[in-house]
């Protein structure tokens, strides 16, 4: 209780000293070396100091034994110091046991007795499908071809049609959707499902194949439609560090009546904006599906977002939002630090922040001080033509309909929202903060709200407070696409069966051809052998089943033709199990051209069942 008064739950205790904390608690509070230990490490973090150089691993493998008891999970009845640990100092674990607490704790006592069994069976079986992930009881395979398979009971007049799953410890939904209305079929299944928090599985109509490959190539797909530029629901599409929600004009125009409407109060919000709202709520349910289920999306997110689906609050100060911005726009970021180099202003980036100056430093370090005493500011200021609109949104204004609180000595701003205003050295702070302030916040608050109401539906809120924004991203989107360059830790990777040994020719020319693809091929590769673009966590040795290589042996006509009718055969996989069924080819080129016309001609359709 004392911590709890003393810490509120989402504010860092991590800056108050290391003797303070021990003061203030007591030696004898067993919390006290672990606030002391966070606030070290803030005195530190700006000193390059890895992230896994704060992991204590018996205080982890202390905490993974806690996790065992499914019941005080779901009942929030772990340790005292468990609580306080992952509360102020999760940094002190290891990833692996703060997602093993995060998918354990925040779904239910369904789930978390699901998971707990799946591990048993998979410590006894050797291998098996991810954590949540994976339909049970179904398999899927893909070949090379154009046509389809057809079934003759999947004939249906809608895009979507719901059949339950065989029964399990948690609740499955087995839904088939259409590959032409993606968006659609994704947007009425979580909208309808996904605070019911249910297994997921999908099949595509008029494909034999089901199971997690099916599963894996929904999210993976509707994630990449989502991320269109033709939707515009983005800047900077090409950004790489991720994205960011593209700025609205009037955000808070009816945005709270539209946000009503979606959740059923009154009917769908009409309109483009409308429309756009349902998307982003759609895809932060997408989010919460993917981390429930444990599947991977085809989509990165600008750090700053990531940290506001977390739930952490943004900084005020000038400096980290530059720092933000650079991770939204770098370019936008870099012109702002010019005007403010070129103008005297960077030194009050460099301040300490305004809350916590003197009446005196703001008078020596505010703006309008530094650019009137440039002798030259005026006329830099002057000869870059700039109003108060954002930058490359000429339609969206800097200051609102009802103007923006204004320091005394900047005179001449309008409140018509600032489109004809010209930007002087009077003005330049304003200017710049405003910037920052709607590009990063109140142009974006609809957009971002939407998808946050969207994820919470699924996701507990707060429980992503115990990772970086980096290993959320990792756990939404993997770790990448790149298997390696070296053929041995490739085939250290990957296991063996059915005909192949690690020793197998075969095996080793595969090996070769998989680590001098490049990026696209690995994608292409990775999407049809595990119907996800990207690695989970731990690269391609993360893989869950383990990537498996087999012997695709001839039949029928092709095998009367001996080794010819072996090279004749393309490559084909089973995604529910990993399994890359490869023939004993006759050489590497042959090996390669066919393995590429698979990877070409073998995207999005299961043929097998």
């Amino acid at each position: 209780h004392m911590v709890s008064l003393l810490m509120p739950p989402m504010a860092s205790p991590l800056a108050r000293s290391q003797e303070e904390i021990k003061d203030t608690l007591g030696d004898a509070d067993p919390a006290s070396h672990v606030l002391a230990h966070a606030a070290a490490r803030e005195l530190v973090s700006s000193g390059g100091v890895r992230e896994e150089c704060w992991v204590i691993k018996p205080l982890s493998e202390r905490m993974a034994q806690e996790l065992q008891d499914p019941v005080a999970l779901a009942t929030q009845q772990l340790p005292g110091w468990c609580d306080q640990l992952l509360r102020y100092g999760p940094f002190l674990l290891q990833f692996r046991v703060r997602k093993e607490y995060f998918h354990l704790s925040s779904f239910g006592l369904g789930r978390a007795v699901h998971r707990l069994l799946q591990q048993q069976r998979q410590g006894m079986d050797g291998q098996g499908g991810g954590g949540g992930g994976g339909g049970e009881g179904g398999g899927t395979g893909r070949h090379a071809s154009h046509g389809h398979s057809h079934q003759g009971s999947h004939h249906h007049h809608h895009h979507h049609q719901y059949r339950r799953a065989p029964t399990s410890a948690v609740q499955q939904l087995k839904v088939q959707v259409s590959r032409r209305k993606l968006l659609a079929s994704a947007e009425k299944v979580l909208e309808e499902h996904g605070s019911r928090r249910v297994l997921l599985e999908t099949e595509f109509f008029n494909e034999p194949g089901t199971g997690s490959g099916p599963t894996a190539e929904f999210f993976s797909l509707v994630s990449k439609e989502m991320r269109s530029p033709n939707l515009g629901l983005w800047r900077g599409e090409s950004h790489h560090d991720g994205l960011y929600p593209q700025p609205w004009s009037d955000p808070t125009g009816g945005s709270e009546e539209r946000m009503k409407d979606q959740k059923g109060g009154g009917g769908r919000p009409e309109g483009g904006r409308g429309q756009k709202l349902r998307q982003f709520a759609c895809l932060g349910r997408l989010i919460g599906q993917a981390l429930l289920d444990e599947r991977l999306l085809d989509i990165r997110f600008a750090a700053p977002l990531v940290a506001t689906l977390a739930g952490r609050q943004a900084s005020q100060s000038l400096p980290a939002a530059l720092e933000e911005m650079e991770r939204v726009d770098s370019a936008l970021a870099r012109q702002l630090q010019a005007l403010a180099a070129s103008t005297g202003l960077a030194q009050w980036f460099e301040a300490p922040e305004s809350g916590q100056r003197s009446e005196r430093q703001e008078q020596e370090v505010g703006p309008g001080k530094i650019v009137r005493e440039s002798a030259d500011a005026d006329e830099r200021v002057s000869a870059l033509c700039l109003t108060f609109c954002l930058p490359g949104e000429p339609e969206i204004g800097l200051l609102g309909p009802s103007g923006v609180p204004v320091k005394p000595g900047v005179e001449g701003l309008r409140s018509d929202g600032g489109l004809g205003e010209d930007v002087t050295r009077q003005n330049l702070g304003l200017y710049v903060q405003r910037v920052l302030q709607v590009g990063l916040r109140e142009a974006v608050r609809p957009q971002v709200t939407a998808m946050l109401t969207g994820l919470q539906d699924i996701v507990p809120t707060g429980a992503l407070w115990v990772f970086t924004e980096e290993e959320i991203m990792a756990m939404v989107g993997g770790v990448g696409s790149e298997m390696g360059k070296d053929p041995e830790e490739i085939l250290e990777a990957l296991a063996c069966d059915h005909g192949y040994t690690r020793g197998s020719q075969a095996v080793r020319w595969l090996v070769e051809i998989l680590a001098e693809m490049t990026l696209e091929e690995e994608r292409h590769f990775l999407m049809f052998v595990t119907g996800s673009p990207g690695l989970p966590v731990g690269g391609l040795m993360g893989c869950c089943p383990r990537l498996t290589v087999v012997k695709k042996v001839a039949e029928g006509h092709a095998r009367a033709l001996g080794q010819a009718g072996v090279d004749a055969m393309l490559p084909s996989a089973s995604t529910c199990t990993n399994y890359l069924k490869l023939p004993d080819y006759s050489s590497r080129a042959v090996m390669r051209e066919r393995l590429l016309l698979s990877l070409r001609h073998g995207q999005h359709s299961f043929h097998l069942s």
